[in-house]
Formats: C-alpha cells, sequence, structure tokens
C-alpha cells in the first residue's frame, strides 16, 4: 500500500499493494489465494520436519488421526466405534465422517506417494485456510465493496487465535466449523440476490450441524437471521428465504441420512446430529419456505411476524415436548465428579468468567478484539449508507451470538474473532480513505498502522505485560523447574517427538493406562488400546484412569488388573496433566515421578530422554 502526497496535499495511490487486485483476474478470489498460500507455505516451512514439532498436537488431533486411519483401514462408514478407547466395549465417537473421510483420503495419497501422514497434517489444515481466507474475503466486499479484499486479507493475518485452527497438525473439526460459520454469513449477507445465496446458506448450516453440534447456537441465529431479514423487507429477501429455508431442511436430512445409521434413527443423542436436530430443522426450515411462500410480501409486517412467531410456539413446543433433554447444558448428563475432576479443569471448557477469574491476562487477550468490534460497529453503523446497515447488522448479531457461547465456553473465542475480522478491515479501509482524501499526516499514518494491532488479539500484549509477575526471573525458574527444563521441542514436551512414537510403537499389544489427555496420543502414536481420552462418551473409564493415578498404589493396582491393563505411560513434562505428584503426594503418580514405582511395575526403556516413562505390570503382580 503506497501513497505519496502530492503539491494539493491530498494523497495519491501509486503502483502498490492495492494497485495489484487491478491487474488480478477476480480479485476477490485470487488475491487472498496468494497470500493465504504464502502464509500457509510459511507455516509449513516452520513446523518441518514435522508439523508436531513446533506446536504439540491436541488431544482432538491425535484421536482424529486415529478415527481417519481407522476409516482408510476398512472399518465402516457408519461404524463411529473406537474400539481402541475404552476396551473392550470401546467408545462410539460423536464426530463425523465428513471430515474424516477427506483427511483419510490424503493419508492414502501420502502412503502411495511415500510421504506419509505428514501429507495429510500438512494439506488439510492448508486448504482449508485458503478457503478462509477468500471467504472471509468476500465478507468485507459484501460488507463495503471491492476495498474489502486487500484489507480483509491483511488484517487476517493479525488474528492468530483464529488462524492457529489452520496450523499444521490441527486435523480436528474446529476448523472446519469455523469456515462453514464464515460461508453461513456471507451467504446470508447475499440473500437479497436470489436463491442461490439462499440454497448456500441452508447448506452451509446443515453442514455446521453434520461437523459438529457446538455451533449450533450460529446455526439457530442463522434461521432466525434469513426469516427476519425476509420480515424487514419482503420483496427484496423472499426469493433468497424460501429457498434457504428448502435448502436447510432438505440438506440436514440428506446429512443426517449419511451420518446417522439406521439403528440410531430413532435416539435422540444431544452430543451429535440426530432425530432431534433433524426434527427441528425440517421442520423449521419448512416452515420458513411454506410461510415466505404462502403469505403475500406485500402484506402488512404484523402478518409476517405472527406467521413466523407461531413458526417459533410450534418448533418449541415440539423440542419441550419431545428433545427437552437437549434444552440446556449438552454435558447435563455427566457424572457430577467427572466436572470436577476433569471438565472444570480444561482450560478451553471455563466460563469467560472463570477464565478472568484464573488467568486475567489469556482471558483479556481473547475479550479485547470483542469490545473494540463493539465500539467500531457503533461507528460504522453511524457512517456507512442504509442499504449496507443489514449487513452489519447480521455480522453483530453473528458476534452477540458467539460472545454469549463463550460466556459458558471460551473456546468459541476462535468463532467470536472470526467476525471481527471484516469490521476491522472496514476500519483500516476507511483510515486509508482519509489518507487518500485529506492528505497524508502523522497521526493518519500512526493509526493507519495501529488498527490491525488494536483490533486483533495482539492488543492482548497490553494485559498480559501488565499481569506480568513482579519477578519475572524467579517465574522463569520456577516454570522451568515445574516442567522439568526448558523445552523449546514442543513434541518433546509432550512426549510426541519421534523416539516417543518409536517407542510406543516397539511395545508388545496389551492395554494402557495414561493420564486422560495422554490417551490421545497413545491413540495417535500407536496401535495399542488405550483406557480413556477426553472424551465425555467414556465417562467410567475416565473415572477409572484418575483414580489409578491419583490414589495410592495399592489401589491403583486394583483398578488396573480389574480393567486388563499391561502398560502404565506417564508424560512428565506435559502441561495437559490433571494429576502431579505435588497435588497428590502418596499418589502412584507421585511415586512415578520420583523413580520410585511400587515393585508390581518394571521400567521399559525408550522415549525422549527422561520424560516419557513406560511400565510393564509383572505377571506375578497382585
Amino acid at each position: 500500500m503506497v501513497s505519496i502526497e502530492n503539491p494539493s496535499g491530498r494523497a495519491e495511490a501509486r503502483a502498490g499493494v492495492l494497485s495489484l487486485e487491478d491487474r488480478l483476474p477476480r480479485p476477490e478470489i485470487t488475491l487472498p489465494l496468494i497470500v493465504g498460500l504464502f502464509l500457509g507455505l510459511l507455516k509449513i516451512l516452520h513446523s518441518l520436519p514435522h508439523p508436531w514439532v513446533s506446536g504439540a498436537a491436541k488431544p482432538d488431533d491425535m484421536a482424529r488421526l486415529a478415527q481417519a486411519r481407522d476409516f482408510l483401514n476398512g472399518q465402516g462408514w457408519f461404524d463411529l466405534l473406537q474400539t481402541r478407547l475404552d476396551p473392550p466395549d470401546g467408545v462410539w465417537m460423536h464426530w463425523s465422517r465428513l471430515v474424516d473421510a477427506p483427511i483419510a483420503g490424503l493419508l492414502w495419497l501420502g502412503e502411495a506417494t511415500g510421504a506419509g501422514e505428514a501429507l495429510a497434517l500438512f494439506v488439510w489444515p492448508l486448504l482449508l485456510m485458503l478457503a478462509f481466507f477468500v471467504v472471509i474475503a468476500r465478507v468485507a466486499c459484501a460488507l463495503f465493496g471491492p476495498r474489502g479484499t486487500f484489507f480483509a486479507v491483511f488484517v487476517t493475518m493479525f488474528f492468530e487465535s483464529t488462524l492457529q485452527a489452520f496450523a499444521p497438525g490441527r486435523i480436528d473439526h474446529h476448523n472446519v466449523q469455523i469456515l462453514l460459520s464464515a460461508m453461513l454469513l456471507l451467504a446470508l449477507m447475499r440473500l437479497a440476490d436470489g436463491a442461490r445465496a439462499g440454497v448456500a446458506a441452508g447448506l452451509a448450516a446443515a453442514l455446521m450441524i453434520g461437523v459438529g453440534i457446538e455451533s449450533l447456537p450460529l446455526v439457530a441465529a442463522g434461521a432466525a437471521m434469513a426469516a427476519g431479514l425476509w420480515l424487514w423487507n419482503a420483496d427484496r429477501y423472499a426469493a433468497g428465504t424460501r429457498a434457504f429455508g428448502a435448502s436447510f431442511a432438505l440438506s440436514t436430512a440428506v446429512v443426517f441420512l449419511v451420518s446417522v445409521p439406521g439403528a440410531r434413527y430413532a435416539l435422540a443423542q444431544c452430543d451429535s446430529i440426530s432425530l432431534a436436530h433433524l426434527v427441528s430443522a425440517v421442520l423449521g426450515g419448512v416452515g420458513i419456505a411454506l410461510i415466505v411462500r404462502l403469505v403475500p410480501s406485500r402484506s402488512p409486517a404484523w402478518t409476517r411476524a405472527g406467521a413466523l412467531g407461531l413458526l417459533g410456539v410450534v418448533c418449541g413446543g415440539v423440542a419441550a415436548t419431545f428433545f427437552s433433554h437437549c434444552l440446556g447444558d449438552p454435558m447435563d448428563f455427566l457424572d457430577p465428579r467427572l466436572r470436577e475432576i476433569w471438565l472444570d479443569n480444561v482450560s478451553e471448557a471455563q466460563s469467560a468468567i472463570t477464565a478472568l477469574r484464573h488467568d486475567p491476562a489469556k482471558a483479556l487477550i481473547h475479550i479485547l478484539p470483542m469490545a473494540v468490534f463493539a465500539m467500531v460497529f457503533g461507528v460504522a453503523m453511524r457512517t456507512v449508507p442504509r442499504e449496507a446497515r443489514a449487513n452489519w447488522v447480521l455480522l453483530a448479531l453473528f458476534a452477540a451470538v458467539a460472545v454469549a457461547v463463550c460466556l459458558a465456553q471460551v473456546r468459541f473465542f476462535q468463532f467470536a474473532h472470526l467476525f471481527c475480522i471484516p469490521a476491522a478491515a472496514w476500519l483500516m479501509s476507511t483510515v486509508h480513505r482519509a489518507i487518500l482524501e485529506r492528505g497524508v499526516s502523522p497521526r493518519r499514518v500512526i493509526m493507519l498502522a495501529a488498527v490491525p494491532i488494536v483490533t486483533s488479539p495482539w492488543l492482548g500484549v497490553l494485559p498480559k505485560m501488565a499481569f506480568m509477575p513482579a519477578d519475572p526471573a524467579a517465574a522463569t525458574a520456577a516454570a522451568i523447574a515445574r516442567d522439568h527444563g526448558a523445552i523449546e521441542d514442543a513434541a518433546v514436551r509432550e512426549c510426541q517427538s519421534s523416539a516417543d512414537r518409536a517407542a510406543l510403537a516397539a511395545l508388545a499389544p496389551g492395554i494402557v493406562a495414561a493420564p486422560i489427555f495422554f490417551g490421545s496420543t497413545v491413540l495417535g502414536l500407536s496401535t495399542l488400546p488405550v483406557l480413556s481420552g477426553p472424551y465425555h462418551r467414556a465417562q467410567r473409564a475416565i473415572l477409572d484412569t484418575y483414580a489409578i493415578f491419583s490414589g495410592p498404589p495399592p489401589e491403583s493396582l486394583g483398578i488396573l488388573r480389574r480393567r486388563g491393563i499391561d502398560y502404565v505411560v506417564i508424560c512428565l513434562s506435559s502441561a495437559n496433566r490433571l494429576v502431579d505428584g505435588d497435588r497428590y503426594p502418596d499418589s502412584l503418580t507421585a511415586a512415578l515421578e520420583r523413580g520410585a514405582p511400587p515393585d508390581w511395575l518394571e521400567r521399559v526403556p525408550g522415549g525422549s530422554g527422561s520424560f516419557l516413562r513406560i511400565y510393564r505390570l509383572r505377571r506375578s503382580a497382585g
């Protein structure tokens, strides 16, 4: 972006970054693809030779890798039983084959070309990130015109909290959900264009439900917004809203049929697409389509509002009558002990209030961009043309819903931040336009440079500095002592290195007991079954795992023998441990940390240094 002050005191755009758009075919597509590819390649180079060297794999990434491998190795499309989790019964996973399938295809391609699993771990997140760059650039274009392309692409690179979902190795479904959320927003912004946008919005909403049920609040908000647009301007939005309703109902039915086996059609589960979601989506989608079709566009607004209100009452009544168990917290069915020992200790599952109390600097990094968004929205609504305000309202409503969900679980800030990107791009474009129209001044240049920082999570540097310990050197020394050394390699820190993989692969067949979060690593790095992982459908196994590692060795041995466990595995340097020896000084974990295991365990050599500890139960144990 190059601006040169001319003798008149104004600034003119010279041959620079912005003028590049005029030379590109379809700049709203090609420019974000070029920039996204460049950023993606930088992330890949930073992650070589393996995507989990610079950033340890999350438990969901490891479990997704295991699930995709199972599908590639012949497990049925509808068979989501993870037999290596909580053996011998296994755990029926709540994830979708819609995500497993492309990853499995890339795994097959990697095996065929000799690239191995790294091909899938690098390529899949890159493809999703390229699509996200394109969609978010087109959202900005729909919001304030062609100038949005460049500024949206530029500002997106400052939202690392959202882009982190597209980092190499991130193969869980959160990146897919973020992309689909952006696509739903874009389609609704273009609903006035006709039926094609409505079909796209309905398809995106249905896929969001199929891929993961956590985005259901955004889907419900999208359906309400589509109906609201028709209520506000029936002539303009009739075709698009009618197409959305029909598409949403039909697409959800198709996603249900390709996701749920026939034997489970009658199950109204709350944590994955099921009969409850199918009935609600079909009833709501068909109802919207019929109302738009049957109620004339020129009828009074109260007539249209009454029809939509009646539909809302019918949908709410059906849900309350037949699926009331899904209207509250989807985790209400959890054993209360699980909340105390597991879920309440998962940082991303905490409420925003809890996160703010426990880690104010990190919480403010999430919260501040939303506060800035609210101010930008207020300015925009006073300055943008009237015809553009509907899209701004859509953007703000999605952001408000995302923030409301964040009050319950902070993990949703990844979704909330994506709605900040178009607003930040508009603000930067507005400042740039002021420079072109009014001339260059130090104040305007500083404002232009500050916009991407002030509007993005980078602003969180300030609260992080504010809450910095008074004695950073002492805090660092304590952290190093706690983590058994300053480990720069994240894969080594979380016991996911090639040496750790080799150590696990060398073990004879047997069942592993590992700390809850490390269970996913065992699934992803080996072919061994593991007692539990951080998945709510494995409640009994999680409770047993917690009792093994937090209880005294004699009690642990009883559970290990009852469960038929062959190996006990622990990663001493992991940051994802719910049990440590300091909190449980008489536990099995404390004994393993001291290097003094009970006599019924024998050490198996291998792993990265002393961090990965593998023990075999002696046959005479017990």
